[in-house]
């Protein structure tokens, strides 16, 4: 679940396929070119149950053999920095391509290519090992476990909702 930061409390969210409607109706200020994203790979965005109508996060990976890679993750612009709204937005994209890799039979493996700044981000918050001095990231099955519980085990049922 999402915690909004003003109020403290927490928004059920869910995963969802992103479609060309989508990305025509995006506000200006997203850094990737997600139009381009939905054309190359799977494309997927988080929703908070409660705000249907405004994309929280968008994420594009592929089906590798053993593993999900991860292209590119983004937060809502209106939601980064200090004055953000959301905490969790990224982790819950991530903790969708590792409950995907699970359901693939591939483990809950990921891997990613993280920006040099966010390297040691992503093995603070989200569990990832850094592959030799590289910046590739790899989450292994029980750093994917941790990650899938921390961001969807509030959910009543445990599970990730998605459609």
């Amino acid at each position: 679940m999402l915690q909004d930061s003003k109020s403290g409390e927490f928004l059920a969210c869910e995963v969802h396929p992103v479609a060309l409607e989508d990305v025509e109706s995006l506000e200006p200020g997203w850094y990737f070119d997600w139009f381009e994203q939905i054309q190359q790979s799977e494309t997927y965005k988080l929703m908070a149950i409660d705000l249907p109508e405004r994309i929280l996060g968008m994420m594009s990976i592929e089906r590798r053999s053993g593993y999900v890679e991860v292209l590119l993750v983004e937060s809502n612009p209106k939601n980064i920095g200090r004055e953000k709204r959301f905490r969790g937005i990224p982790g819950h994209l991530l903790a969708f391509a590792a409950d995907l890799s699970f359901r693939l039979g591939n483990e809950g493996f990921l891997r990613l290519i993280a920006k040099t700044e966010l390297i040691d981000h992503y093995v603070k918050e989200y569990g990832f090992i850094r592959h030799g001095s590289s910046q590739v990231m790899i989450l292994d099955t029980e750093a994917a476990d941790k990650l899938i519980s921390a961001f969807f085990g509030g959910n009543d049922d445990g599970a990730i909702a998605r459609t």
